[in-house]
């Protein structure tokens, strides 16, 4: 049975690449919400094995969205790698106090962005 993936990021043209991406070898699907102000509800929701979440978004950015998904008891326990175009330490440390299990960058190819998948959820398991 395919793991469920839940992209949280506004680019909608690169979540659509990137659903395409992690979709292609049937392992995992994917569900998008490009409005972070629903992260939480969709989380609850859909009950993903694992979340991509961006950074930089209008109305409430990823680590807004990463407090409130970890102090939910409903949503605590999903593994969620930043995937973001920020290439800077102090978001990497702030992402890891607030207990995000990865942080890939946009720029990443599949390869690497499956493997931090792959990783993050054979820690899971």
């Amino acid at each position: 049975m395919a793991r469920h993936i839940l992209i949280v990021d506004d680019d909608r043209e690169l979540c659509a690449v990137k659903k395409a991406q992690i979709e292609l070898d049937g392992e995992f699907t994917v569900t998008v919400t490009n409005d972070p102000r629903q992260a939480l509800k969709a989380a609850r929701k859909k009950k993903p094995d694992l979340i991509l979440l961006d950074i930089m978004m209008p109305g409430k950015d990823g680590f807004e969205v990463l407090a409130e998904l970890k102090s939910d008891l409903e949503t605590a326990a999903i593994p969620v790698i930043m995937h973001t175009g920020v290439e800077e330490e102090e978001s990497r440390l702030r992402a890891a106090e607030l207990y995000n299990e990865d942080y890939v960058l946009k720029s990443a190819d599949r390869e690497t962005l499956i493997a931090a998948i792959r990783r993050v959820l054979g820690r899971r398991r």
